[in-house]
């Protein structure tokens, strides 16, 4: 397949990896922490040229993250960067992150 199709459909080299993460808040959070949070894992995500969506409840949250560009892709050690923000972060009780997927065809 020619380099500008796989360019375009997002594959080989071009492809891009993500995970889910699923989070678990304190059953004591309020509106305003959990907004706090949301605010400080943004800058945090972005700040490490990720970049995230999903959804956030009451007291769970599923998100997913994946790289800004090809170029620099996710990897494992950019997970374990994550992992320690959020193991240092008293509003989360519990979180995993799914296996890698493919972010455009899986």
């Amino acid at each position: 397949m020619k380099k500008r199709l796989r360019k375009k459909r997002h594959i080989g080299e071009y492809q891009e990896l993500g995970v889910s993460l699923f989070i678990g808040f304190s059953p004591k959070i309020t509106d305003c922490e959990q907004n706090q949070f949301l605010d400080d894992l943004i800058d945090f995500i972005e700040s490490i040229d990720l970049e995230f969506g999903g959804l956030t409840e009451k007291y769970t949250a599923e998100y997913y993250i994946t790289c800004q560009s090809y170029k620099k892709p996710l990897t494992k050690q950019t997970l374990e960067i994550i992992d320690e923000w959020l193991s240092n972060n008293w509003l989360v009780w519990s979180y995993h992150f799914s296996d890698f997927s493919d972010a455009w065809w899986d």
